[in-house]
């Protein structure tokens, strides 16, 4: 066994600085353990490597009897002995060389112990990528066996792990762009977020140390927006205050726009202001303010599947009739968008008011489900369990992606090339749920074709569907507000539902909207949040943040130092 132990600067020692021994003469020794239970470190330790095929020793001190460990060999430093500031949980302690180098086990300040293959610690480290985040060349996987960890020493009071590495007995890597031997070194707070995933657990944490999450990615790609479910609270129309943001400052402001996400996921609903007006009103100059406004803080809108711009635009007075959704004459009942869409892609939704000024409402369907499942348990389980059916044929278009007269035939487009119809079917519940919580609420009356409930269960899941959707018309639960010109309101709309705004007689009124899917939104939040960890704590650059599961990075940004940073 090979021991890689911190070496402390020679006063913690009595003046007697780190001696090195071969390992077969540590072997006889009985090996060497690092233990120190009272000097503190207030500056920088000198650093001590090991060299290549030498393990580094300290010679024993008595250990501290509360956290002896004989079963384990070695009396790990107390906590209470760094005055680093680094976060303590996951400094790094000891440094233990295994199974001829091809194993390292570690432990960290929370006294958790952990065991990493070398193979995954050299495969896994920012050294095999380039700048372009990619890995440097693909053909190195094939001799990632042929090394081990040669010595190891902490450094960066704790805050680091250097490594050696050399090819094994016989190994070879003719197509590695690694010599024979390289260091390496990993930050400490990475390591110690990937080790319940990675690492094989010989000693949990201390009690009172947050748990170690399921050593799986048994959730698939995960969400660092998800993470946000847990803090919501449903809202009722006397509860909500439609916050606004300022567009200027959500151009550039990081900070801000993660805020921004973040109330999307907790409240669902916001308005932009500042957002000026449009060169002109014409098809093509009408959506940029909201075009640019929308890619500079979050990233560019849902494309339509025929639609020639991202951006769709409802008129007062239409040259097209393009049919219900698109008339501001026709009430429509509270609803989601995109409940056509296999999936939902319309995540936000964002709506600018370029010509105008209407009262509009929405409504929490978080809330509603809430309000169902006390009082109409049954009811709810009906509206969670059942599947809809919401399908149409879109012939609003021509093949070009103008808007079309719906009441023409095809073949007789008013734009002189013939419409292009496509289908769209959507069948899902009205309330989706992973692992006990609302993920996404589907709704939209008039979207909804013939569904396939089964005979048994007809009334009773029509009972509850029409309780359902007065509920979504109930003033307790709709918020009317003034949407003024020149301003966009975003609606989380996998949980917000809307309706359609009252306009006033002799009022022109021109209304852009468009969507971002939820993988654009979840990645950009991600990028926000490694970005504030970048600034709370230098040492993790893009180089320790990326390329991470989205479980291990929330692991990763929930450190005490970096969570109240933020």
């Amino acid at each position: 066994m090979l021991l890689f132990s911190r070496a402390l600067p020679s006063i913690c020692h009595g003046g007697r600085a780190p001696r090195y021994f071969p390992a077969a003469a540590a072997a006889a020794a009985g090996g060497f353990r690092f233990q120190n239970s009272s000097c503190t470190v207030s500056s920088p330790p000198t650093v001590h490597r090991t060299p290549p095929g030498f393990i580094a020793a300290v010679p024993s001190v008595p250990p501290n009897p509360t956290r002896q460990t004989p079963e384990q060999g070695f009396a790990p430093l107390p906590l209470s002995s760094f005055s680093y500031g680094h976060d303590r949980k996951s400094v790094l302690v000891r440094c233990t060389g295994l199974d001829g180098g091809r194993s390292v086990e570690v432990e960290f300040g929370d006294e958790s112990v952990y065991r990493f293959h070398s193979a995954w610690l050299k495969d896994s480290s920012p050294n095999s990528v380039g700048p372009d985040f990619y890995r440097k060349k693909a053909t190195d996987v094939l001799s990632i066996e042929n090394f081990v960890v040669a010595g190891a020493s902490i450094e960066n009071e704790g805050g680091s792990l250097f490594l050696h590495y050399r090819l094994a007995d016989g190994g070879s890597h003719p197509s590695s762009i690694l010599p024979p031997s390289y260091t390496d070194t990993l930050n400490a707070k990475w390591l110690y977020s990937w080790a319940p995933y990675v690492g094989q657990q010989i000693r949990a944490p201390f009690a009172g140390a947050p748990g170690a999450p399921p050593p799986s990615l048994a959730s698939g790609t995960g969400s660092l927006l998800d993470d946000l479910l847990d803090h919501r609270t449903p809202w009722a129309s006397s509860d909500f205050q439609m916050k606004e943001f300022d567009a200027q400052v959500l151009r550039s402001d990081k900070e801000m726009q993660k805020e921004f996400l973040s109330h999307m996921m907790i409240t669902g609903a916001a308005m932009i202001t500042n957002v000026g007006p449009p060169r002109n009103l014409e098809r093509d100059e009408i959506a940029k303010p909201l075009e640019s406004l929308v890619f500079d803080f979050v990233g560019k809108m849902n494309q339509h599947p025929v639609r020639k711009h991202n951006c769709g635009v409802i008129r007062t007075n239409p040259s097209e009739h393009q049919g219900a959704d698109y008339d501001m004459q026709n009430p429509l009942s509270m609803h989601c968008d995109h409940s056509l869409y296999h999936g939902t892609p319309g995540f936000l939704q964002f709506m600018y008011q370029a010509q105008g000024k209407v009262t509009s409402r929405v409504a929490d369907g978080l809330a509603l489900a809430e309000h169902i499942r006390i009082h109409h348990p049954d009811k709810f389980r009906l509206l969670r369990d059942v599947k809809l059916t919401y399908a149409s044929r879109n012939v609003l278009y021509t093949k070009d992606g103008k808007p079309r007269h719906v009441s023409v035939p095809i073949s007789e487009s008013n734009a002189g090339s013939d419409g292009y119809p496509f289908e769209l079917v959507h069948t899902t519940p009205i309330l989706t749920f992973e692992n006990g919580r609302l993920i996404k609420v589907v709704q939209s009356e008039t979207k909804r074709g013939v569904c396939a409930v089964p005979f048994e269960l007809y009334p009773q899941f029509m009972e509850a569907y029409r309780l359902w959707v007065s509920l979504a018309e109930d003033p307790r639960f709709v918020k009317d507000f003034h949407w003024p010109e020149h301003t966009v309101v975003v609606t989380n709309n996998w949980r917000v539902l809307h309706g359609r705004a009252v306009v006033a007689p002799g009022v022109e009124r021109k209304m852009v909207f468009g969507y971002v899917n939820k993988w654009v939104a979840e990645n950009r939040f991600r990028y926000l949040s490694q970005c504030a960890a970048e600034t709370a704590d230098p040492s993790l650059n893009p180089a320790w943040l990326c390329r991470v599961p989205n479980q291990v990075l929330s692991r990763l940004l929930s450190s005490p130092r970096l969570s109240s940073s933020q």
